[in-house]
Order: structure tokens, then C-alpha cells, then sequence
């Protein structure tokens, strides 16, 4: 067994698990005045300016780019549109992360720009892909199993951003 395919799982679900945690860690300490209803993951990083919410949107990339690593190693049938999802998705974490957005209330400049749409391209792709790889993986019997899985949290990525009042929706900025 090749280190991808040993090691990319263990990074993916390490990195998966301290964005998770870091994020909520971060929407728990900010100002009062900031809800996490109505307010994007940028407007917490902004908040905190080199804070745990910008650590764990760039471990999480990181961490996609892995699963997507060990997903090309075992043989998913994720080549084409849904691979390329997928690296939008890792990519632009990453540079939402570096490039930093502007203070709430403010007008944006050219980096809050490049912030914004890199975050509306991550928070686009993930459900895109997922949409994707849905019907390859149903129709592939080694992928059967997580088929289902995948389709509910394409679902909630799309329905996540449905109901605000705001675009992009409160997970982007």
C-alpha cells in the first residue's frame, strides 16, 4: 500500500475534524455583535485577524486536497468535472485564508474582492462536485455504500445557502 493511500485518509479526517472545531471554537469567543446567523465565516476572520477561523479554512484545503488525493489512489470514480470541483474547492480555502476581506461596514478593496469570489467559488464547487460524483458513484459497486451519503451532504451544502437573505451565503464572504 502506497503512503497516499494510507496516510491521505488519516490527514483528510485530522484535517476535517480541527476546521470543525476550530471554526465553532471561533464563532464562540468573537464580539457579541457578531451573529452567526447573519454573518459569513470572513466576517469572523476579520473579526480576528489571523485568528483560528482563517487556521482552519486553510487546514481544511489543505486537508481536501488530501481526500482528494486518496480518493484518486484507491480508484473513485471522481475523474473529469468532479476532480476539478474538488481542487476549486481546496484551492480557494486556501487563498480565502491568505488574502484577507475588510473590516464589517466597510467598502471592499481589490484583496476583499478576490476574498469574496474565491469564497463563493469554494462554497459553489463542494455541492457541485458532490452533485457529480452522486450518480458515478451509485453506478460503480465498490462506491455504492456512500453514495447516499454524498447526495445528503451535496443537499445540505446547497440548502445551507438557500434560505439567507444574503449572497453569497453566510458560510462564504
Amino acid at each position: 500500500m502506497t503512503a497516499v493511500k494510507r496516510l491521505s485518509p488519516w490527514i483528510a479526517c485530522a484535517s476535517i475534524l480541527f476546521s470543525v472545531v476550530a471554526v465553532v471554537a471561533g464563532q464562540l469567543g468573537p464580539d457579541p455583535y457578531l451573529d452567526p446567523m447573519n454573518v459569513t465565516i470572513s466576517e469572523y476572520a476579520v473579526s480576528d485577524r489571523g485568528g483560528v477561523t482563517e487556521v482552519a479554512m486553510a487546514v481544511l484545503g489543505i486537508g481536501s486536497l488530501a481526500l482528494l488525493a486518496g480518493l484518486r489512489s484507491v480508484g473513485a470514480p471522481i475523474k473529469g468535472a468532479p476532480q476539478w470541483l474538488l481542487m476549486v474547492w481546496s484551492g480557494a480555502l486556501v487563498v480565502a485564508a491568505l488574502v484577507p476581506t475588510t473590516p464589517i461596514g466597510q467598502d471592499l478593496d481589490l484583496a476583499a474582492q478576490i476574498h469574496r469570489y474565491v469564497s463563493v467559488a469554494a462554497f459553489v464547487s463542494l455541492p457541485a462536485a458532490g452533485a457529480l460524483m452522486v450518480p458515478r458513484l451509485a453506478s460503480d459497486a465498490s462506491w455504492k455504500p456512500v453514495a447516499r451519503a454524498v447526495e445528503w451532504v451535496a443537499l445540505a451544502g446547497v440548502s445551507g445557502c438557500w434560505p439567507s437573505r444574503t449572497w453569497p451565503c453566510p458560510a462564504s464572504g
